[in-house]
């Protein structure tokens, strides 16, 4: 035994006394319950027939929401002619697609005995086997007029099918099976009665089938303006008989049930529900032909939307598989118009296909051009799993895709191949960025590294923040490439004011990096113009000494100039690292002429000598200082000494500085002998003698022993 379903049934009694009128009920009824009942309760013509002592009667209360299914007696018991007694079972429209076969509740109908009315004022109880039934013959011994009167009622949906008989009797079973064939819906609009006396009518609607006697047929017949006469001997075509013949009833029902839940109960969509069974079930199914009997007999959206989302989508409810690539493209390419297209999930189905390899990129772009780019959302893009190489390739087939894919995920542009790919493509994707309004940090900075062409264009739209940034991605860069000193020049020339005022700003976090690219793009009266600090020079200085782009003596030498000019605060500690170098160079050579035009002259010689001048020179094993008409033009060494102590002098620049900056005995002892050559000179040896011997000043070792000995010597 299977699973045992229980179905809740009312009962209504009809009959006559003194009047026809309702005599039992398991339930209130509404209004219009009432009413309907009455009126089709009572009997079905002007007077009875013989051999239609009994029939059968169904129809729908819809306000009430139930079917009144009836069995309906003459009672010729009553004195009255034309009495009947009629019994209905009320079936809610809920529980019409439970029941398997209509024939099953037809034992539920008894004959009353007048004045006998309390069975009928209970509800009954319907059990139903819902697993194991066997498969049953169509109709009993009458196969053929079953396949007939199928052909009769669904060939021509608009008619009322009159079937003239001897008897109500006979034709009871087919009625039967015609109702358990149907869907629910169907069921529930369905209007039938087996012994019409007239011509059967629900406010104004004929019943949909109706079987009368022969007497009456010319008579119902003229009295209806769309009936038709059921032929036993016409044919079902023959697609649709082996639905009833060749496929599991079961199976058959199921989709019937299924797919006939948004289907409105009209006996129109009978056989177009019926084909569309047939054509899912070939061995072959084509999607067009599908499609084709969708769009002639459902192209209302919202009618068969079931089976059209479940067909086209491809789903298992089906138990068929077609090629969901062509599928997808069939569809977009044809939108049909018999549903709403954004239904069937083309997004997720296209990025389904996409992350399982079954389409590439040229399918991918077709079918999303087929959705429409605009109508694409932004979850499907944020989706898309692709490396900067593959979304570049499918940006270059289809150029409107960027701001798609940017719009959901502008990420994409922090990729650096993204700003190495075709110029055409790199526009697209700064314009969807400036459009999108991101924050532009990250995304410049890949620029940069990328070196793009649209930085120079970038920065006219937004020149403030765009130098400014650049140059803060330069000053962390704490090495120097060719890519960087590139960038920097583009912008060295036209945006001098706006680097020099963000230099003045930030002069106190410069990198070396930041200096050398200063350095390498402006000229001595540029780099005259900025201000950086003593200690930040120095600090650059040290740090890019072992740089391959950087060029010390060109450096070194702007740097003593700057030094000599005293136009920082702590000039003194510039001239005291730098000097060393510039001294070293010239020693060498390497200071050439531009260069040494640059730098500073100056020379405090008086002719007022130091009157222990003799003496201190020859004790010390020094040379006399020449005047300086003496010193020859190429001699750079000597005019540097003369230029470094005069600055020193007049400038009273700690002692400290000055022994930093003559670092070697040679140039140590050439400062000495310019020196003692003048009074002035003197005093500041003096000076520097008592600064070293109190120690509040450090010095080399070859110049504390030289100290020492003037200490010493005989003033």
């Amino acid at each position: 035994m299977g699973n045992i379903m229980k179905i809740d049934l009312h009962q209504t009694l009809h009959g006559y006394e003194r009047g026809h009128q309702l005599l039992a009920k398991s339930r209130e009824l509404t209004d219009d319950e009432e009413s309907l009942l009455l009126y089709q309760s009572d009997l079905s013509g002007p007077v009875p027939a013989t051999n239609f002592e009994k029939y059968i009667t169904g129809y729908p209360i819809v306000k009430a929401g139930v079917y009144a299914f009836a069995r309906t007696w003459y009672a010729k018991e009553m004195r009255r002619a034309g009495c009947v007694w009629t019994h209905t079972l009320l079936i809610k429209f809920a529980d019409l697609g439970k029941i398997p076969e209509l024939l099953s509740l037809d034992s539920f109908f008894v004959r009353p005995v007048a004045g006998e009315y309390k069975p009928y004022i209970k509800s009954l109880q319907l059990e139903i086997d819902s697993l194991g039934r066997e498969e049953e013959p169509l109709v009993e011994g009458q196969p053929n007029a079953f396949l007939s009167l199928v052909g009769c009622m669904y060939n021509s949906p608009e008619k009322t099918i009159l079937i003239p008989a001897s008897n109500s009797l006979d034709l009871e079973p087919l009625i039967y099976s015609l109702w358990s064939w149907q869907w629910p819906r169907l069921r529930r609009n369905f209007h039938f009665c087996s012994g019409a006396l007239s011509l059967k009518t629900l406010k104004d609607r004929e019943f949909d089938l109706q079987v009368i006697p022969y007497a009456e047929l010319s008579q119902i017949a003229a009295s209806s303006n769309r009936s038709s006469i059921f032929d036993p001997l016409s044919l079902l075509d023959n697609k649709y008989e082996i639905v009833f013949t060749h496929f599991r009833r079961d199976d058959v029902r199921k989709f019937l049930w299924t797919f006939g839940a948004d289907i409105p109960g009209e006996r129109k969509y009978y056989f177009p529900l019926l084909n569309l069974y047939l054509l899912v079930n070939k061995e072959d199914v084509r999607i067009d032909e599908v499609v084709n009997e969708l769009q002639d007999h459902f192209p209302d959206a919202n009618v068969a939307n079931n089976f059209k989302i479940k067909f086209l989508t491809n789903d298992k409810a089906l138990n068929i598989k077609l090629d969901e690539v062509q599928m997808v493209d069939y569809l977009l390419e044809k939108r049909p118009g018999f549903i709403h297209l954004e239904e069937l999930d083309f997004e997720e189905r296209i990025l389904d296909l996409f992350e399982h390899d079954r389409i590439g990129g040229d399918q991918l772009i077709k079918l999303i051009t087929g959705i429409g780019l605009d109508k694409v959302s932004m979850s499907f893009w944020s989706k898309i799993n692709l490396s900067a190489i593959d979304f570049i390739d499918l940006w270059i087939r289809e150029i409107r895709l960027v701001p798609q894919f940017l719009s959901s995920q502008p990420e994409l542009a922090l990729r650096i191949a993204v700003w190495n790919s075709p110029i055409n493509i790199q526009e697209a994707v700064y314009f969807a960025l400036v459009n999108s309004k991101v924050n532009w940090e990250p995304y410049w900075k890949v620029m940069l590294e990328a070196q793009t062409p649209l930085i120079l264009r970038a920065i006219q739209t937004n020149v403030n923040y765009s130098i400014q940034f650049t140059l803060t991605w330069l000053n962390e860069e704490n090495s120097l490439t060719i890519a960087r000193n590139t960038i920097f020049a583009n912008i060295a020339l036209n945006y001098r004011n706006q680097i020099f005022a963000w230099i003045h700003d930030n002069n106190t976090s410069l990198s070396s990096s930041i200096f050398l690219l200063i350095l390498n793009n402006y000229d001595r009266s540029a780099l005259a113009q900025i201000y950086i600090p003593a200690d930040r020079w120095l600090y650059a200085y040290r740090n890019l000494m072992n740089e391959e782009h950087f060029n010390k003596v060109y450096i070194s030498s702007f740097l003593l100039a700057l030094g000599f000019n005293n136009s920082l605060k702590n000039s003194d500690s510039l001239v005291g690292e730098i000097f060393s170098d510039v001294y070293s160079f010239a020693a060498n050579g390497q200071l050439h002429q531009n260069l040494w035009n640059s730098i500073p002259k100056d020379d405090l010689e008086d002719q007022d000598e130091v009157n222990f001048i003799g003496s201190l020179i020859s004790f010390l094993g020094l040379n006399p200082a020449k005047k300086k008409y003496q010193i020859s033009n190429w001699d750079y060494c000597e005019v540097l000494i003369r230029t470094l102590v005069t600055k020193f002098i007049r400038n009273y620049w700690p002692a400290q500085s000055f022994l930093n900056a003559l670092s070697s005995e040679e140039s140590f002892y050439r400062a000495l002998e310019y020196l003692i050559s003048f009074k002035k000179g003197g005093q500041f040896l003096m000076h520097l003698e008592r600064e070293v011997l109190s120690k509040n000043v450090k010095a080399y070792d070859f110049q504390l022993n030289l100290i020492k000995r003037i200490n010493s010597s005989p003033k």
